[in-house]
């Protein structure tokens, strides 16, 4: 089923009203909303019309390069960046595969005998430009390509080469027979595009993550959480929000659920743990410290899988059972947020944040996709070992991190438990259904895998490094998977 979407230079691409259920709204993909947000309304959206999904990321620079999400049989590719995994660049690379509308009027005309927009057509639409930007052709071919530009985005059409065809009016250039119909269209945010490709994946870009922002009143959602900084000594982390809101500070042991769901808005969901926080945490530095050792620890967000089998590490709180579940340990979950909190009965019985779980959403996890990425900062107190260096989410673990810790923590540092940090392991449970995972916080045994059978159900490894306060879980990369604050 082929999607007619709307063109919105410099802001997004939005799926024709037409096109959808009379109870749905249309969907959208906006610049600078997450990965997350835009992954979840694809795969909540109609199979037939989003078959297959192919994302691709480097291992070697995950940050520094971009996550592209190609929807190759919709003729979509879309570009984000690695540090904050938001949208950049919209590219449309196959114009067979859809249908494309602006201000109301089609973009490809069968009428006109081309299955790609004609030039004639697209400054028909469009209106006037100034001269755009040819590239010569390389490797000995023989077409060149011409981009062609207005605010928020920008079109190619292949041109035959010959000599001197910089120096030629661009209208007739393209309005002649050399000019074949355009074969991308890019949708960015800025004013051309040879300007905006410099700084793109870097820019401040001015949509929001959460694509349900841009269509609903503000003052009917939360504001979105930019950053959060980690100040592990006073046990606070400090909520930068979207302006104008005010930061919201989040105090360990102080802040209270109605704290929580007053600034941060009600959880996505919550779950009660099946075992309390502190007791977990004993049996993981008691057991689990090499591959295939039995392993306990908190199922928090190390143990989220994907967004559909996440009643899988929780028992959910809404589920009748016996009187103790009232007693348990608690988590509400932010999607949207990229945070996981728990919330617990304190010495006086009043509940409070135990701990707050901050996601990394990296590509290739086996959390990935359930929440939002969340950049943090960690800032020590003046009179710290690493007062002059601040840590961050887009820091190596194991050369940046890891070595600034180990300064901060002597007493940690001489733990080779610490130093090493605790194996664990991820594969596909035997014994669930096939979109379900076994969690490693089950009082089961976790095994290497050596067979054909297993191997082809193995995720692969996490390492989780413990600190006072603190615990990182960190992937295959040396990249922050998560961190947890609090908890001990």
């Amino acid at each position: 089923m082929s999607v007619t979407w709307n063109i919105h230079p410099g802001t997004a691409i939005t799926a024709d009203e037409g096109d959808e259920a009379p109870d749905s709204s249309p969907l959208s993909i906006n610049l600078g909303a997450s990965v997350q947000s835009i992954l979840s309304a694809i795969k909540k959206d109609d199979e037939d019309r989003f078959p297959p999904i192919d994302l691709s990321w480097s291992q070697q620079d995950q940050f520094g390069r971009p996550i592209v999400l190609s929807l190759p049989k919709n003729g979509l590719r879309l570009q984000f960046d690695g540090a904050d995994q938001r949208l950049r660049l919209i590219e449309i690379t196959d114009f067979t595969k859809l249908s494309l509308k602006y201000s109301g009027s089609e973009l490809v005309k069968e009428s006109e005998g081309s299955m790609s927009p004609l030039f004639k057509r697209v400054y028909r639409l469009f209106g006037a430009s100034f001269p755009g930007e040819y590239m010569p052709p390389v490797d000995g071919k023989l077409v060149g390509i011409y981009v062609l530009g207005w605010p928020g985005v920008a079109i190619s059409f292949p041109v035959e080469h010959a000599v001197g065809l910089q120096e030629k009016d661009h209208v007739a250039l393209l309005g002649s027979r050399v000019t074949s119909p355009a074969d991308k269209l890019a949708i960015f945010e800025g004013k051309t595009w040879k300007d905006a490709r410099k700084q793109l994946f870097v820019s401040v870009i001015g949509g929001p993550r959460n694509s349900a922002l841009v269509s609903r009143p503000f003052d009917k959602l939360p504001n979105e959480i930019e950053n959060a900084r980690i100040n592990p000594n006073e046990g606070d982390i400090i909520l930068s929000r979207r302006f104008p809101a005010p930061p919201f500070v989040l105090h360990l042991n102080v802040t209270t659920p109605q704290d929580l769901i007053t600034e941060l808005g009600a959880p996505d969901t919550k779950f009660k743990m099946k075992t309390p926080v502190h007791d977990l945490t004993a049996n993981a530095k008691k057991n689990g410290a090499r591959r295939g050792s039995e392993v306990k620890s908190p199922p928090s967000s190390y143990s989220s899988t994907n967004t559909d089998t996440f009643d899988t590490d929780f028992d959910s709180a809404d589920a009748d059972d016996d009187g103790d579940r009232h007693h348990r340990d608690t988590y509400l979950c932010y999607f949207s947020h990229g945070m996981d909190i728990l919330v617990g009965a304190a010495d006086d019985g009043h509940l409070v944040v135990k701990r707050v779980v901050i996601h990394g959403n990296l590509p290739g996890s086996a959390a990935f996709n359930r929440h939002r990425r969340l950049r943090w900062t960690m800032e020590f107190d003046s009179d710290s070992a690493v007062n002059n260096r601040v840590l961050h989410s887009e820091a190596h673990f194991e050369k940046d991190i890891k070595p600034e810790l180990l300064t901060a923590y002597p007493d940690a540092a001489r733990d080779p438990q610490t130093a090493m940090g605790r194996v664990i392991n991820r594969c596909w449970d035997d014994n669930a259904s096939e979109s379900s995972f076994f969690l490693p916080d089950q009082d089961r045994s976790l095994t290497g895998g050596g067979d054909g059978e297993q191997e082809g159900k193995w995720l692969g490894n996490v390492r989780l490094f413990q600190f006072p306060g603190l615990m990182f879980e960190v992937g295959k990369t040396g990249g922050v998977v998560a961190v947890y604050v609090g908890g001990d």
